[in-house]
């Protein structure tokens, strides 16, 4: 788990981030995924992959959410030909997204939160995430790199669940009070 110091210093130019885990978040996960061509010219594109396999407990997630906060991404030289990138919980796609536009990728991974409900995977106590960044390069010095993090978040009842709980009490209490008196 990364130290709250840490995390304070990255989310305080990362408003939206900050705004999600900084309202009941929980961050147990920081990575990073990069590649850069530093083989230098190419006879055409090439493949570079960066990839991390990773598991968290889940015992009170398992029916929150998994919440990704992008942060600061950056590229060089020409950033890429082509990018995908990738995320599985417990084997399942939960987030697939491909670039051929610089611009659009930095937009994408800047500053932004994907909020995957968990009750809608399995898995048990364990979730086994995966984060994959694949990218086709042509240039010397091409490259992108993006970071995140990664935390757990209850899902509140919503509100009318707690005007129902209080109701359904206001009337077992007047019951009560009727039957204590006869």
């Amino acid at each position: 788990m990364p130290s709250e110091i840490l995390v304070t210093n990255l989310l305080s130019n990362n408003a939206e981030v900050r705004e999600v885990f900084g309202n009941g978040g929980e961050v147990d996960l920081l990575g990073s995924l990069g590649v850069k061509n530093t083989i230098g010219t190419l006879s055409g594109p090439a493949l570079f992959s960066s990839l991390i396999d990773v598991s968290l407990a889940a015992s009170e997630a398992s029916t929150g959410n998994l919440l990704v906060g992008f942060l600061d991404p950056f590229s060089t030289g020409n950033g890429f030909d082509e990018l995908r990138f990738l995320m599985s919980v417990n084997g399942q796609t939960v987030a697939e997204k491909t670039f051929t536009d610089l611009a659009l990728a930095l937009a994408f991974f800047d500053d932004s939160v994907i909020d995957i409900d968990l009750s809608t995977i399995g898995g048990g106590e364990i979730l086994k995430l995966r984060f994959e960044l694949n990218v086709l390069l042509s240039s010397a010095n091409d490259g992108f790199d993006l970071n995140f993090l990664a935390g757990t978040a209850a899902v509140p009842a919503p509100p009318g669940i707690w005007l129902l709980l209080t109701a359904l009490g206001a009337v077992m209490h007047r019951g009560w009070r009727k039957a204590s008196r006869k």
